[in-house]
């Protein structure tokens, strides 16, 4: 399947709770095969261990990503349709 990366501009904090304000595309597209772990997902579309997928908020056709220190939402993959 055909992913679009897309950024999330996000108010509030960790004792309130994150509210995703504007989403933001970029042209960036990944292909996914569905047997991919969440490491090589991450791999795709950032350099670095400081996001993971949040399992709870992703499905068949939107990942989810947040900041793994606070559950801060930061963006997402969804199904290029």
């Amino acid at each position: 399947m055909l992913y679009q990366l897309f950024d999330y501009d996000v108010l509030g904090n960790e004792e309130e709770g994150f509210e995703i304000n504007d989403v933001y595309a970029h042209d960036l597209w990944v292909t996914l095969q569905g047997n991919e772990s969440d490491k090589e997902i991450i791999q795709l579309i950032h350099n670095g261990d400081d996001i993971e997928i949040d399992h709870n908020c992703s499905d068949d056709e939107t990942i989810e990503f947040v900041l793994r220190c606070n559950g801060k939402p930061v963006g997402r993959l969804s199904v290029l349709r």
